[in-house]
C-alpha cells in the first residue's frame, strides 16, 4: 500500500455499500492503493472473503479503479465461488452424528449458527464454519487460503494433530496450542463447537459424554477464564455444563434413595428386588447428556415398576411418599430430569 503516492497512478480499491450507493455522493471508502493490478485483486479477494460471512444480505461491492481493458475484478461473482467453496469443503465431511442420522457435516451448520447467533460473524463464524474440513474432510489448510491467512490460522488452531494415535493425546495437544497461542477468536470458536456438541450429548456413547462434561468442558472454560470470562457464550456454556452436573448428582442420589427405601420399607420377594434394582440401574447406565430423551424413557420404565409397587402398599404412608410423583422421591427425579 503506498498512501503517499499519487492516486491517479495507482490501482485503488474501493469499498461501496449497498446503503451509501443512494447517497449524494455515493460514499466509497478507499481500501488500499498498489502498483500492480494483481496486487489489487489479490487485496480485493481478502476484503470480500472478509466479508464473506456477515449478515448482510446485500453485501458490499469490493471494485478496483483503474481497471485495465481486458480485465474486470466482480466481487459478487468472487463472493458467490468462495461460498460454494467453503460448502464443498463442509460437505465432504464423511459419515453421521454420533447416535444420529444427521450428516455429520451438519455439526459445521450448528457451529456457524451458534456463533453468529452470539454476534460473532465475518471471520470468526467462517472460520467456525470450516473448523473441522482439515481434521475430518480431508482438506489441506494451504486450500482454506483463498478465504485468507487469518482463516487458516484460526483452523490451523482448532484443528487436531491427526499424526498422533491416541484420540486423547490429541485433544490434549490442541489445548496445549490453543493456551500457547491465547487467541480469543480461536478460543471461541472452541467454545462453540463444543457447545454444540454437548447440546446433542445425550447422542453419543456415555463415555464420551461423561469426558466431555466432566473433563473437556471444565478445562476449556478454565482455559479462557481471564481471557473470554465475561462473554456470553462462555457464560452459557458454563451453565449449561453445571446444570447438567446438578441433575446427574440429583439423580444419582434419588436413586439411591429409592433403592435403599424399597429395600428397607417394603418387604418384598427376592425377584421383586431384583426388578426395582435393574430399572434402577438402568436409569444410572444411561447418557446424562444434555436433556437426554432416553433417560426420560428409563425413568418412565422405573417408575411404572414403582407406581404398582405403591399400590399394593397404599397403607404405607413411607411407600407413598417414596414413590409419589407429587413430593416424593420419585417426583424430585422427574423435576430434575426435567428441568
Amino acid at each position: 500500500m503506498l498512501d503517499s503516492m499519487n492516486t491517479q497512478s495507482l490501482y485503488n480499491v474501493y469499498m461501496e455499500d449497498h446503503w451509501d450507493y443512494y447517497k449524494d455522493p455515493p460514499i466509497r471508502p478507499l481500501l488500499g492503493q498498489f502498483e500492480t493490478y494483481n496486487e489489487a485483486v489479490q487485496f480485493a479477494k481478502s476484503e470480500v472473503a472478509e466479508l464473506l460471512d456477515s449478515l448482510v444480505s446485500d453485501p458490499a461491492s469490493i471494485f478496483i479503479v483503474p481497471e485495465p481493458d481486458d480485465e474486470h475484478f466482480d466481487s459478487h461473482a468472487h463472493e458467490t465461488e468462495l461460498r460454494k467453496t467453503a460448502e464443498g469443503f463442509v460437505q465432504r465431511i464423511p459419515g453421521v452424528r454420533k447416535g444420529r442420522t444427521t450428516p455429520a457435516y451438519q455439526h459445521s451448520y450448528h457451529v456457524r449458527d451458534l456463533l453468529r447467533e452470539y454476534g460473532y460473524t465475518g471471520t470468526i463464524s467462517l472460520a467456525g464454519f470450516l473448523h473441522d474440513v482439515v481434521e475430518d474432510a480431508g482438506v489441506e489448510l494451504e486450500e482454506l487460503r483463498i478465504f485468507g491467512d487469518r482463516i487458516v490460522e484460526l483452523v490451523d488452531l482448532c484443528s487436531h494433530d491427526l499424526s498422533i494415535k491416541d484420540k486423547d493425546a490429541r485433544w490434549r495437544k490442541m489445548i496445549d496450542r490453543l493456551i500457547a497461542a491465547n487467541d480469543k477468536d480461536a478460543w471461541t470458536i472452541k467454545l462453540a463447537d463444543v457447545f454444540d456438541n454437548f447440546r446433542d450429548s445425550h447422542a453419543m456413547p456415555k463415555e464420551r459424554s461423561d469426558f466431555m462434561r466432566d473433563v473437556k468442558i471444565p478445562v476449556m472454560l478454565k482455559a479462557t477464564e481471564e481471557l473470554l470470562g465475561g462473554f456470553k457464550l462462555r457464560q452459557d456454556l458454563e451453565a449449561m455444563q453445571t446444570k447438567s452436573v446438578e441433575v446427574k448428582r440429583k439423580i444419582e442420589d434419588d436413586i439411591g434413595r429409592v433403592l435403599a427405601e424399597v429395600n428397607k420399607t417394603l418387604q418384598l420377594p427376592d425377584d421383586v428386588k431384583k426388578s426395582v434394582s435393574e430399572a434402577c440401574q438402568g436409569v444410572l447406565d444411561v447418557n446424562f447428556g444434555y436433556k437426554s430423551p432416553r433417560l426420560l424413557e428409563r425413568f418412565n420404565e422405573l417408575h411404572a415398576i414403582l407406581e404398582g409397587l405403591a399400590k399394593e402398599h397404599s397403607k404405607s404412608s413411607n411407600a407413598w411418599s417414596l414413590l409419589s410423583l407429587e413430593g416424593g422421591v420419585l417426583g424430585d427425579i422427574l423435576n430434575a430430569l426435567r428441568s
